[in-house]
């Protein structure tokens, strides 16, 4: 499927107190903003709207579901500095990750417009100067500034292909791979939240991810031998594993109070086989 991995280099105009969890607090911000871009009616149900089928909004923020009811993975996805950092002065950087996936690719101006609003309007609970405001110093493609902030000129990026990937069959020998969780992830065993992650649910869990991101463009992934891909996955044993639970709560603008998140897994995990 088509694809572009975005770097965000952005700088804070204005001190402010963010989230120590970036990722759910951007990805509000630029929804606010592309909604204030895209929308004249201000419906809060874009279903009963009378443009939802030819608005962006709807496109790329509301989860499309399939045919058995269940919703698709989104078309983007916000990779955030989770460095744990909360107070913010300015002048300091805030870089963040964004990735585009299948049609999302078609809409990089949507969400060049969406980041740029959001700094205008600020992050974080308002305080005495208002929210923590930021402005885009670049947007950049394999290390290609896209994004011109003083004449907002936006130069066309080249999708690259995202290739999904093939079991080839049991492997031969042993060998040591770790596993960094970036950002947290949350899952659960026996329809609980669980922070014990063995190498073959992780396998699971990514064959999912996998199909989930193949349905945006109407593809489907499968593995030929599903059964046997499971079989050696189970054979990966851990050896050692830091996984934690993490809580973070983040300010809602819509709703104009914190929201508590349910705890996830983080940190890294070993295995050998």
């Amino acid at each position: 499927m088509r694809f572009l991995d975005l770097h965000i280099s952005a700088q804070m105009t204005d001190k402010g107190r963010l989230s120590a969890y970036k990722g759910s607090m951007l990805r509000g911000a630029m929804g606010s903003a592309l909604k204030k871009t895209c929308c004249n009616i201000r419906s809060e149900d874009c279903s009963a709207c009378i443009i939802s089928g030819v608005c962006p909004f709807p496109k790329l923020f509301v989860a499309e579901r399939t045919e058995n009811g269940r919703a698709k993975p989104p078309l983007y996805a916000v990779i955030p500095c989770d460095d744990g950092r909360t107070d913010f002065a300015a002048g300091d950087r805030l870089d963040f990750g964004l990735k585009l996936y299948a049609h999302a690719t078609d809409y990089l101006p949507y969400f060049v417009r969406a980041v740029t609003l959001a700094g205008e309007l600020g992050l974080g609970k308002r305080n005495e100067n208002g929210r923590g405001t930021f402005s885009v110093k670049g947007i950049y493609c394999g290390g290609t500034n896209l994004y011109e902030p003083s004449t907002q000129k936006l130069s066309k990026a080249q999708a690259e292909d995202l290739i999904f990937p093939q079991w080839q069959g049991a492997c031969q020998g042993s060998a040591f791979v770790r596993v960094d969780f970036l950002t947290p992830c949350r899952f659960k065993r026996d329809n609980f939240f669980s922070h014990d992650l063995s190498f073959r649910e992780l396998c699971l869990l990514a064959v999912r991810r996998y199909r989930g991101l193949a349905l945006l463009d109407g593809e489907q992934y499968a593995i030929d031998d599903f059964d046997g891909f499971l079989e050696e996955a189970g054979t990966v044993c851990t050896i050692g594993s830091d996984l934690h639970w993490k809580d973070w709560t983040r300010w809602s603008n819509r709703q104009g109070k914190p929201c508590s998140w349910a705890a996830s897994p983080a940190a890294s995990s070993t295995g050998g086989a």
